[in-house]
């Protein structure tokens, strides 16, 4: 994103920025899924939405959660956080 910027090309950065919010809907999945089995509170998921909505750490939050499903892509944070879930709760 930031080299389409600097760069200057109109359609990399318009796809820059749908990947940017293709990936933050990601993240926001994984921490929706990590609530729904009980692995996180409820707050964090609040936290998160909060962060969204508040003017001054939106950026964060944004930058945050693409970097969240960014490396969940990679790193398949469901499967990881289920297996840790069965492995408390044994």
């Amino acid at each position: 994103l930031v080299v389409s910027y600097l760069a200057g090309i109109a359609w990399l950065q318009q796809v820059g920025i749908v990947m940017l919010a293709v990936f933050v809907l990601q993240g926001l999945s994984v921490l929706h899924f990590a609530v729904d089995i009980r692995a996180l509170p409820m707050f964090v998921l609040i936290l998160a939405y909060l962060l969204l909505i508040t003017p001054v750490l939106n950026s964060f939050a944004i930058i945050a959660l693409a970097a969240f499903g960014y490396s969940d892509a990679w790193v398949r944070f469901r499967p990881r956080i289920l297996a840790a879930k069965k492995d408390k709760d044994l």
